[in-house]
């Protein structure tokens, strides 16, 4: 008797064993939602990106101007300027007795002719780039800096021609007086100078040329290898930081030269010249600087880093055939050869956090990458939330889970939810633990 109830009890545990887990698997099925239980998220977030060739560059004086003295002219006196002397357009520089009046005269006159040629294209150009219509830029357009920096461009470049008229002007000026030195018979004749600079060199034995100035503007020059000259074009942005300054500049490419300066090792140098914008007063020629050519950029990009980004390949469907009429004559000789395309393609994407507290597979385009930061083009919004976890630990539409903040705790927040609202939180936290 006892054996036969111990057989009855221990069939009755196996059969309520059986069906207790029958309904488990039952509920599982129908009942209990899976959770996405995510330790680590971040918010996708605004970036300026860059693609950028490195190189290496020097403060340089931006031009180096000379001025000659004609010995069949007359007989040098004296210089009037000193070495390491800032001078305007129009300061004497030296002086000479006159042995010749009309040739001196004559020179004279066709150097003004010259003078008076190039301020007048120079302000033909400048007529030409104050008539350049920059396009107002749209409200409703999110990236409106290029607009700004079309416009910028626009002044800056009138700002240049502006300069270079005054100096033709101060030049014309001075050859002007010059010539009126002569007509009136002096004997003595002042040599003014055509530039503005600073005098860097005197040739006390009169071999030409007898003044060397250098203009206080400074570039940016150095030389790239031939890789990145292909690479590079004028007008191109450019950035840098001179080195034991703590000082960043910004530029854009002025000249590129299409000959090398020198080779080494079989490769070829090239010189080229950056234009900086607002460079500070008190830098010298000489100092070094590291350069960055801006070859690509992505100005307030959506951006996510590298890490928070997922791939999965995908079955492509086969394009739809046209029912197109063809002639069976053209089609007997036809041949079949070709192979059909692949039928999977690889999809990138993240999981996404919804409002509703939901995690899902958000496919995402890229753009640029820079470093570990991509720009993303289409999929996702600026400030969305976003999983920084393994694609295994999540499933599509599972209501996700966090860790307590403190941090984004307060006690009022704690106070205006209700004590249901509460419990629920504090179940569902105890269940996937």
């Amino acid at each position: 008797m006892k054996k036969k109830t111990k057989l009855w009890l221990m069939s009755l545990l196996i059969l309520s064993f059986a069906i207790v887990n029958l309904f488990l698997v039952w509920l599982d099925e129908t009942n209990i939602q899976q959770k996405s239980y995510i330790q680590k998220w971040e918010q996708t977030f605004e970036e300026d990106l860059y693609n950028e060739l490195l190189a290496e560059g020097t403060l340089k004086a931006t031009t180096e101007n000379h001025v000659y003295f004609d010995e069949q002219l007359g007989s040098f006196q004296r210089f009037l300027v000193e070495e390491g002397q800032p001078v305007e357009a129009g300061t004497p520089l030296y002086e000479y007795v006159v042995r010749d009046y009309q040739k001196s005269i004559a020179e004279t006159e066709t150097e003004i002719a010259k003078t008076e040629g190039e301020l007048l294209a120079l302000e033909d150009y400048l007529t030409s780039v104050e008539f350049i219509d920059v396009p107002e830029p749209d409200p409703e357009e999110e990236n409106q800096r290029p607009f700004a920096e079309a416009e910028v461009a626009k002044q800056q470049r009138i700002a240049k021609v502006e300069s270079q008229i005054a100096q033709k002007e101060a030049q014309l000026t001075a050859l002007e007086d010059r010539l009126s030195d002569l007509e009136s018979r002096d004997q003595v004749v002042q040599v003014a100078s055509p530039y503005e600079g600073t005098v860097t060199n005197l040739a006390q034995s009169l071999q030409d040329p007898v003044v060397t100035l250098k203009q206080s503007d400074l570039v940016i020059r150095g030389l790239v290898d031939e890789g990145v000259h292909q690479q590079i074009t004028t007008d191109m942005k450019a950035r840098g930081e001179l080195l034991n300054q703590e000082y960043a500049w910004k530029g854009t490419v002025d000249t590129i030269d299409t000959y090398p300066e020198k080779e080494k090792d079989e490769v070829s140098y090239y010189p080229y010249e950056i234009q900086v914008e607002d460079l500070k007063e008190d830098l010298n020629p000489g100092y070094h600087t590291t350069v960055s050519f801006i070859t690509n950029e992505a100005q307030n990009a959506i951006t996510v880093e590298i890490a928070w980004i997922q791939e999965r390949i995908e079955e492509v469907e086969p394009a739809k055939e046209e029912d197109n009429p063809t002639d069976e004559s053209d089609t007997d000789d036809q041949t079949t050869d070709q192979e059909d395309p692949l039928p999977f393609k690889k999809q990138r994407f993240v999981w996404a956090m919804t409002d509703k507290g939901e995690t899902v597979i958000q496919p995402i385009e890229l753009g640029m990458i820079m470093g570990d930061l991509v720009q993303v083009t289409d999929g996702l919004a600026l400030g969305q939330w976003v999983a920084d976890e393994e694609e295994s630990q999540f499933r599509e539409g599972s209501t996700f889970l966090t860790p307590i903040n403190l941090d984004h705790l307060s006690l009022l927040q704690t106070k205006e939810s209700n004590g249901k609202t509460i419990w629920n939180y504090m179940k569902m936290g105890m269940l996937v633990r």
